[in-house]
């Protein structure tokens, strides 16, 4: 009876924290329209903090971001993206940039579609964990903790109190079983609520203003930056963003050979 408690306390608290900070991570309030995206937050910042990973936009958003800054050229042929090229440009990068652009080209100076895949598929994770980095220091995202850790190791130890007392009354295979299903369940709800890093009050006003941006950029911009794309062949600044948000799919689209390294890193 006293294990019981100590093992459903920790269980639910990482049940109530996965509902609280699943996504999308800010609701049941209201969204007002937003007219520029965060001043610190970039496109693959934006997309983390609006999806809680990365998906291949984010990768794609990121490389148009590159090109705008004249970092980098995209080299097309037939209407599709057939390598990249790299240029010499003064303007400072963020780390995840410098990782995005030494895992596209490494040592070279161009690369073709297939070879700039196959190497962004090593560093998918660092491209991450860079992104989170950067988010924790801006003070988007919470820390880590081993405070949820040590929670799940005394739900465990609870769960083996409980096994034990059950073995009168269920016999050795009985308790076994008991507490293979319950250790399984408080690590089921250790998942669910440490898979994504949890936001800061900082970083719920960012996603608030995110979803506001989202809003107008929608319902006003986007129209613009698909025909600037189309008949003028040309890349606004909010384009990397109209990736992100799902505005237009063109560049998602060209780019997709390079970024689908990062549909394995999907839920």
């Amino acid at each position: 009876l006293f294990a019981i408690p100590l093992f459903l306390l920790p269980v639910g608290y990482f049940a109530w924290l996965h509902f609280l900070y699943a996504r999308p991570p800010v609701t049941g309030v209201s969204v007002v329209a937003e007219f520029d995206p965060p001043a610190d937050v970039s496109p693959i910042e934006a997309a983390f903090l609006l999806d809680g990973t990365l998906k291949p936009r984010a990768l794609a958003a990121e490389i148009v971001g590159l090109v705008i800054k004249g970092t980098l050229e995209v080299v097309e042929s037939g209407g599709a993206v057939v390598g990249l090229r790299r240029l010499r440009a003064g303007a400072s990068l963020a780390a995840h940039e410098k990782i995005i652009l030494a895992a596209l080209f490494g040592d070279d100076a161009s690369v073709t579609t297939k070879e700039a895949s196959g190497r962004v598929a090593e560093v998918v994770k660092a491209i991450e964990l860079a992104v989170v980095a950067e988010l924790r220091r801006k003070g988007f995202l919470a820390e880590r903790s081993l405070s949820a850790m040590i929670l799940f190791f005394s739900a465990a130890m609870s769960a083996l109190m409980i096994s034990l007392s059950l073995i009168p009354a269920f016999g050795l295979r009985g308790a076994v079983a008991v507490l293979a299903a319950l250790v399984l369940m408080a690590q089921f709800a250790y998942i669910a609520a440490t898979w994504r890093p949890r936001l800061t009050g900082r970083g719920r006003e960012a996603t608030l203003h995110l979803m506001g941006f989202k809003v107008w950029f929608l319902q006003v911009e986007a129209d613009n930056v698909r025909w600037m794309e189309r008949e003028e062949k040309r890349l606004t600044a909010y384009a990397p963003y109209a990736i992100v948000l799902g505005a237009t799919l063109t560049w998602a689209t060209k780019l997709q050979k390079i970024t689908s390294a990062l549909l394995k890193n999907i839920i």
